[in-house]
């Protein structure tokens, strides 16, 4: 079977001619021949597919400010780095998974307080990205978004509450009990005043 990409898919998937599939599919395959790495981003195998219900997309709590006014668009980016730590995207996409407990992977990653974003999907074209995740190659509108989960700390914060803000560290809280059985809380940490030679029980 010989033509162009779109003629070979239409009759090797026996759909009519300009179906909205296989213009999405000769569309994947001009941008990845257009990705800067290539070969390294090549995949070895290319699904396309409608988007259906709600995908997820992780990224730091700075971004949320900018994403609600503008939604999800990789052009953009700059107030704060990837979950991954790269300064710039890794592609033109947006990342998505398919489950809020999918995203806690990315949550994982990430090396500041991060949100989770739930996308409607419908109406987009959802595609497999090069290391096996999903990929939205078209900025995402805010009226598709809804923030799903806001302030995820990095593994191992748990034990610390984040000040509000997107810039802001985190603050601990101590609470120590003296031998007289008295109760002092600060938040913080110790004063300077505090003798630390003194054992808290």
């Amino acid at each position: 079977m010989s033509g162009s990409a779109g003629e070979v898919l239409t009759a090797a998937a026996g759909v009519p001619a300009g179906d909205p599939w296989v213009a999405a599919v000769c569309r994947a395959l001009e941008r990845e021949r257009a990705w800067a790495g290539a070969p390294r981003y090549r995949r070895s195998r290319l699904w396309v597919m409608p988007g259906k219900g709600e995908m997820f997309h992780v990224t730091a709590v700075a971004n949320r400010e900018s994403i609600s006014r503008h939604g999800l668009d990789w052009h953009g980016m700059g107030a704060a780095s990837g979950i991954a730590g790269s300064a710039e995207p890794e592609l033109a996409a947006v990342f998505v998974c398919d489950s809020r407990e999918e995203a806690d992977f990315f949550t994982a990653m990430a090396r500041s307080p991060s949100d989770v974003w739930a996308v409607r999907a419908e109406g987009l074209w959802i595609e497999n990205g090069p290391n096996g995740w999903q990929l939205i190659t078209e900025p995402v509108t805010p009226d598709r978004l809804r923030l799903a989960d806001r302030d995820v700390l990095p593994p191992g914060a748990e034990d610390y509450a984040q000040r509000h803000g997107p810039s802001a560290a985190y603050q601990s809280r101590l609470t120590i009990r003296r031998a007289d059985g008295s109760v002092t809380s600060w938040p913080g940490g110790l004063p300077e005043s505090w003798d630390r030679d003194v054992p808290p029980r």
